[in-house]
């Protein structure tokens, strides 16, 4: 870490996260088409029915007036917007926050803060693969599984106990369900500052001596 990788020739590498119904429903014959390889990183909450893809619901959310009031250690944090234009334009600052704190102990608070309508828009946007569809899959030519850990938290937030679970949990999910080996790994979100030393360690088998490493930053 970093990875140096060996190369004479420029090349691409197409990578599909999260474990979306629609990476094999629209991506697959795309990529069928060109006989192309692609990977799809999975986050194992998806395929159980258990993801909380809060991206989508604050994209709902911000489309229409509204407003939130996010707690912090210092004072409550006051957003409020009239138009779609000005929802947008806070997208990125209410996200990064959102993120920041996607830990355990405060899912439940950041599930709390949409109504119905956001949830609901955001499980139909992000309708996840089953573990049926991805298990027909799995013996494609053309696609490689992988683990993203088990519900997309992020890291760099976590306690290594926790960010340990997530990262071993989502390999032997995926092993357990699929039946094949998980040997590549994607870090939730990919920015930097998302993930530490401390996750590559556990990530590139430092400490559990199994996942291998793909690094997205």
């Amino acid at each position: 870490f970093p990875v140096t990788i060996q190369k004479k020739q420029p090349f691409v590498v197409f990578t599909l996260d999260d474990g979306y119904a629609d990476n094999f429903v629209h991506g697959k014959p795309i990529f069928e088409k060109f006989e192309i390889p692609f990977a799809v990183f999975v986050t194992s909450s998806f395929p159980n029915g258990t993801a909380f893809p809060w991206w989508y619901a604050l994209e709902e959310t911000l489309s229409r007036a509204g407003e939130f009031v996010l707690q912090n250690e210092d004072h409550p944090m006051h957003f409020a917007w009239h138009k779609a234009e000005e929802g947008a334009a806070l997208y990125p600052s209410i996200a990064q926050r959102f993120k920041q704190n996607d830990t355990p102990k405060n899912r439940n608070y950041l599930q709390g803060l949409f109504d119905a309508e956001a949830l609901n828009r955001a499980r139909t946007y992000a309708t996840p693969a089953s573990w049926e569809q991805l298990k027909k899959e799995a013996s494609h030519p053309l696609v490689t599984l992988a683990a993203h850990t088990k519900h997309h938290f992020r890291l760099a937030s976590l306690a290594e106990e926790e960010a340990w679970e997530e990262i071993e949990g989502s390999k032997q999910a995926l092993e357990n369900q699929l039946g094949q080996p998980i040997t590549h790994f994607a870090y939730p979100y990919g920015g930097i500052g998302d993930f530490t030393a401390r996750d590559v360690a556990i990530v590139t088998g430092k400490q559990i001596g199994r996942a291998s490493c793909r690094e997205r930053v």
